[in-house]
């Protein structure tokens, strides 16, 4: 039996190669400036070549050495010609990290085919089609390291994302399989994968400006370390499996969460509230109107109808997830005979908002 190897913790990349997708912004780009940091000749892949040059120049600017592709990752065919010219001009690939990813987020009885079908090209096929082309490279080099990004959304599953944590957890299981395919003591491939949990992006800082103190709140619930993880910590674990000192280390998911407790939806408001009308022309039929709402409202979410006024939110007061609004929105159609859009939908937060779009919009 070979003796274990004796080798120091090690994260120096100097004289490889590799490609990272998703590359132009937020954890695919900490993971460029991070391998090429520790040595690494870094392929950035995006289609946004503006951010990639950035990204790339930064690379050289710390001394190392770094080329742009554009490509559209969802694409066959791109996506070979990407995988041979980096291959060509570096002289192989030794690490691949898949980054690239959309999200689509919207719950289930609202998803359009092309929110599901969009997600999972970008996702999940991205990784297949880029992975199957390097792996052809690596197994003709006899080495190489494989990182797949993929969420904590993959591994529980998040309301509002059945598109995305279905991407994920395919990220997952083909992670999985692959490794074992790969891995063989004459061809040292290892494949792994990371889950970040809520990690601080652009997207994230909408959120934190949108919900305010509630935003915080909700982290604090939500992660023990009472934080969002930066870019730069994925990164750091994206370097450590891509080193020699992970050679031992293959099939593996690696969570980055803080840690994060059970994902629920954040719930943010979309404007100001606006008054029931009460021109006296109308007080009559708003009145009516707002009685059927009401009792729509108790009997959906069974509560007692004395405490639902029109200021009452569906969320904050009385306790409504993301399915219940659905829910009292199909309600509200059969009940008024009216087609409330996805947009107009996500904008009712209260009764009193529910019972002003009804009056504006059907002749009940």
């Amino acid at each position: 039996m070979a003796e274990p190897s004796k080798a120091q913790v090690t994260s120096d990349l100097t004289g490889r190669t590799a490609l990272v997708t998703g590359a132009s912004r937020g954890i695919g780009r900490a993971i460029a400036l991070r391998l090429g940091r520790a040595g690494a000749t870094v392929a950035c892949v995006a289609r946004n070549v503006e951010k990639l040059e950035e990204v790339a120049q930064a690379i050289r600017d710390a001394g190392g050495e770094a080329s742009v592709h554009q490509c559209d990752v969802c694409d066959s065919a791109q996506v070979q010609q990407t995988v041979d010219a980096v291959s060509e001009k570096w002289g192989g690939i030794d690490i691949l990290v898949n980054n690239a990813g959309i999200t689509r987020d919207t719950l289930l009885l609202r998803m359009s085919d092309d929110d599901w079908g969009d997600v999972i090209s970008s996702n999940l096929r991205s990784v297949f089609l880029f992975t199957r082309a390097v792996a052809q490279v690596m197994v003709r080099a006899k080495r190489g390291r494989i990182i797949n990004i993929s969420s904590i959304s993959g591994l529980m599953g998040n309301p509002g994302q059945a598109n995305y944590s279905a991407s994920k957890a395919g990220v997952i299981g083909f992670t999985q399989t692959v490794a074992k395919e790969l891995g063989s003591k004459r061809r040292p491939i290892t494949v792994n994968a990371i889950c970040p949990g809520f990690i601080r992006s652009d997207m994230t800082d909408i959120l934190a400006e949108a919900g305010g103190d509630a935003f915080h709140d909700v982290v604090k619930q939500r992660i023990p370390l009472q934080r969002l993880g930066e870019p730069e910590e994925v990164a750091d674990a994206a370097l450590f499996l891509a080193s020699d000192s992970a050679a031992y280390i293959t099939g593996q998911v690696i969570t980055i969460d803080g840690p994060s407790a059970k994902p629920r939806p954040i719930a943010t408001a979309d404007g100001p509230i606006r008054s029931v009308p009460q021109a006296d022309s109308r007080r009559t039929v708003v009145a009516s109107v707002l009685e059927r709402v009401t009792d729509i409202v108790a009997e959906q979410l069974g509560v007692d109808k004395e405490k639902i006024t029109a200021d009452t939110s569906f969320v904050n007061d009385l306790g409504a997830d993301s399915l219940d609004t659905v829910e009292l929105v199909m309600e509200l159609e059969e009940e008024f005979d009216i087609n409330i859009p996805d947009d107009a939908a996500e904008k009712i937060q209260t009764v009193g908002q529910a019972v002003e779009f009804i009056e504006a919009n059907s002749g009940s």
